[in-house]
C-alpha cells in the first residue's frame, strides 16, 4: 500500500509540473483509433521506436492478444522499414501474453518496466536499450496520469489513445475501474485549468 500511496503522491506532484505537456497531450496529441496510425506518418515525424501500452491500447483489459484489427497495423507496422523497433512497455508480466507475441510478432520486443508509469524509468531505458534518443520513441498510451505523464517526464513524444478498447461485457468490474481513474485523470487537469 505504501509503494501505491508514493506511486499517487508523485503522479500528482509530477502532473503539476508538467500540467502544460499533459494538456498539450490531451488537445493535441490524440487519436481514437492506433490503426490510424501510419509507419510512414511517424518516420516523417522522426520517430524510429515505437513504444506501445497494452491494456487499453491493443486490447482490452486482461487479453492475451491484440484486438484482430490491432493486429493486422502491427503486421503493417512490422513489416515497414520506416519503423526500426516496437516494444511493448508494461508493468504486467503476463506469460501467455509475452509467449503470444514471441510466437507471432518476434519483432515486438516486450519490455518490463523496471517501476509502474508514470515513472519514466521504463520509457528512459528503452531509449538506453534502443540506442536512440528520447525524441526518437513515440509511446502510445491510453492513461494521462501514467504512460502520458511517464512520456512527458522522459520527454519522450506521447501520443493519448483517448477511446480505449474495452470489452464490459467481459469484465466489467475491471473496465469500470479503469474508465473511472481515466475520468479522474480529466477531472484533475481540468482543475489545473482553473487553479493555472
Amino acid at each position: 500500500m505504501s509503494h501505491l500511496l508514493k506511486r499517487s503522491f508523485y503522479a500528482l506532484q509530477q502532473a503539476w509540473s508538467y500540467r502544460h505537456c499533459l494538456q498539450q497531450a490531451q488537445q493535441n496529441r490524440q487519436c481514437a483509433d492506433i490503426s490510424t496510425l501510419l509507419p510512414q506518418d511517424l518516420q516523417q515525424q522522426g520517430i524510429s521506436v515505437l513504444v506501445l501500452d497494452f491494456d487499453g491500447v491493443l486490447a482490452s483489459h486482461g487479453e492475451i492478444a491484440p484486438a484482430p484489427t490491432v493486429q493486422s497495423w502491427l503486421k503493417q507496422c512490422t513489416a515497414s522499414t520506416d519503423i526500426q523497433q516496437i516494444y511493448l512497455l508494461t508493468n504486467k508480466p503476463m506469460s501467455a501474453r509475452f509467449a503470444w507475441f514471441e510466437q507471432h510478432f518476434p519483432q515486438v520486443q516486450c519490455f518490463i518496466s523496471p517501476s509502474k508509469k508514470p515513472y519514466p524509468d521504463g520509457l528512459l531505458a528503452i531509449a538506453k536499450q534502443s540506442g536512440q534518443p528520447v525524441e526518437k520513441l513515440l509511446l502510445v498510451d491510453d492513461r494521462l496520469l501514467t504512460g502520458v505523464l511517464a512520456a512527458c517526464i522522459a520527454k519522450v513524444p506521447v501520443l493519448w489513445l483517448n477511446q480505449p478498447l474495452t470489452n464490459f461485457r467481459k469484465r466489467p468490474l475491471q473496465e469500470s475501474f479503469f474508465m473511472l481513474l481515466r475520468k479522474m485523470d480529466k477531472l484533475l487537469l481540468g482543475l489545473f485549468k482553473v487553479f493555472h
